[in-house]
């Protein structure tokens, strides 16, 4: 029987993965976290670890889907050098575990990386996306096979952290109206289940490279506050853009050379992730 390692289990996005990996009774998964929150469920071939996989002794198994980190707004501005330690470390011990195995490591990065800064800056924010480009560093000197995943702005039922998508989900379902700053901004969205299918993908036929994981087609914060406006009869105000235009883009050709295409629209995508919300909080 086949083993994965699932990190990060309690995460949005290993959470659904570890539904899809579930649904093959032939493998076994390992999902490791940090605590029980979030919303694991139990299944025949699904075993729980509750460890810092920066300490733990890893179990051996034939792949590994490394989505574990420290995320979150206000855990990479609150403390931004706790946050590159704890993502570069947890990597590194992963590596160090699996290098007599050559297990394949697929690793969860980020958009993020294609946009900071040239040089070195103090700015906290990049802090998230700095320790993830350390990490793909440590991965490619590694001599263990491994492909790299750079997510861009996933979304979907049972998102746990503060992104635009949520948080405009749960102010629509709280106020009357609802503003918005930076509606020009441009981003490349993807729906939760095409990402899974992703990394599935990555794991199965990717290379010792990196992958654009996200959709072609980029739409503005407004576009996005507008369905979500639509879905729950609010109105959505937009204030005046100060400052830059950012286009934050995503080129998945790689990823799409493999066979995969996202399939799902932002439409269909936000009003799932809009009912979920509306049922669920």
């Amino acid at each position: 029987m086949k083993t994965i390692l699932v990190t990060g289990a309690s995460g949005f996005i290993a959470n659904h993965l570890i539904q899809s990996l579930a649904q093959d009774m032939s493998v076994r998964v390992i999902a490791v976290s940090r605590d029980c929150s979030g919303w694991l469920k139990d299944f025949k071939n699904v075993s729980y670890i509750f460890a810092d996989i920066a300490h733990m002794n890893v179990p051996l198994t034939s792949e590994v889907y490394h989505l574990a980190g420290a995320f979150g707004s206000k855990n990479i501005i609150g403390n931004p050098y706790e946050t590159m330690n704890q993502n570069i470390v947890m990597t590194r011990n992963l590596i160090d575990q699996f290098r007599k195995t050559k297990t394949k490591i697929v690793f969860s990065s980020s958009i993020e990386v294609d946009f900071i800064p040239r040089y070195p800056s103090s700015d906290a924010r990049w802090a998230y996306a700095e320790s993830k480009r350390t990490c793909e560093d440590l991965l490619s000197h590694s001599c263990i096979p491994y492909s790299i995943a750079r997510l861009s702005h996933v979304y979907g039922p049972g998102m746990t952290h503060d992104t635009v998508i949520r948080s405009l989900i749960q102010r629509s379902l709280s106020t009357k109206a609802f503003h918005i700053a930076h509606g020009s901004d441009m981003r490349s969205f993807l729906y939760i289940d095409d990402a899974v299918d992703a990394l599935k993908t990555i794991m199965s036929q990717g290379s010792e490279n990196f992958y654009e994981v996200g959709s072609k087609r980029s739409h503005t914060i407004l576009q996005v506050a507008e369905i979500i406006g639509n879905l729950s009869n609010k109105l959505v105000y937009e204030i005046g853009q100060t400052e830059p235009v950012e286009k934050r883009l995503c080129r998945p050709e790689s990823l799409e050379s493999l066979g995969w295409f996202s399939r799902t629209s932002l439409k269909e995508g936000i009003k799932k992730t809009f009912l979920w919300y509306k049922e669920n909080e």
